[in-house]
């Protein structure tokens, strides 16, 4: 089915962004890879390409990272304890996070980046900065964790 609006870029025909009802996906049915192909199909079939350059999306993260912050800045605990356990504050804040994860994922698509790949290589590297026996209960930034930790990071 072609899109009204006809050609995206390069001049290629669009298609319509593919009926979802009744679909159900979950973090125990969804790849990465799936995720980040919807995120491609729905910035394409829009021909939003050439307005999803890395410093745009790295910034629509930033804005979208403060709206998430947003929806629990000056409350206490207790207030942001009771917030999200109303299915309203948790909806809220499920939209924003979905909105940063659009976001992530289209930057990936956008630079090629495998995430996968860059979350276990970042998780290693911050085994490295925070070895349990140094970190485990601390909130501390690793250059503060003491001599040994800092000197598995250089």
């Amino acid at each position: 089915m072609i899109a009204q609006g006809g050609r995206g870029a390069k001049g290629m025909v669009r298609q319509s962004e593919p009926q979802r009802p009744g679909i159900s996906i979950d973090d125990n049915s969804a790849t990465i890879a799936h995720i980040k192909r919807l995120v491609s199909d729905f910035v394409e079939v829009r021909n939003w390409q050439d307005f999803h350059n890395p410093k745009d999306l790295a910034a629509a993260i930033a804005v979208e990272a403060a709206e998430l912050q947003e929806l629990l800045l000056w409350k206490s605990p207790a207030e942001v304890v009771a917030y999200l356990s109303k299915s309203e504050g948790l909806d809220e804040v499920r939209a924003e996070l979905a909105d940063i994860l659009i976001l992530c994922c289209s930057l990936a698509n956008r630079l090629a980046i495998d995430i996968s790949a860059a979350l276990v290589r970042k998780l290693a590297e911050n085994e490295a900065k925070y070895p349990v026996e140094w970190a485990s209960g601390r909130a501390d930034k690793y250059t503060a964790l003491g001599a040994t930790a800092r000197d598995r990071c250089t």
